[in-house]
């Protein structure tokens, strides 16, 4: 993961990155996800991928509890 043009891809490679890793995304809160994992450069700059343990401490952490 690395810089993004839009939230909009940013949502679209989190699901894609969580389907990749053998998971369904319905079973997360993108969302959360999203917030946690990565962070905006600024206005017209996009978005950047936090590291990895970000990474999984979003994603164990908004994995929804009736899943």
């Amino acid at each position: 993961m690395s810089g993004y043009d839009s939230i909009a891809e940013v949502r679209s490679v989190t699901r894609e990155t969580l389907r990749q890793e053998g998971r369904d995304p319905r079973d997360y809160n993108v969302t959360g996800i999203v917030r946690d994992a990565f962070y905006s450069r600024g206005p017209g700059y996009g978005y950047g991928a936090r590291d990895e343990q970000a990474w999984r401490a979003a994603v164990a952490r908004h994995r929804k509890s009736n899943s």
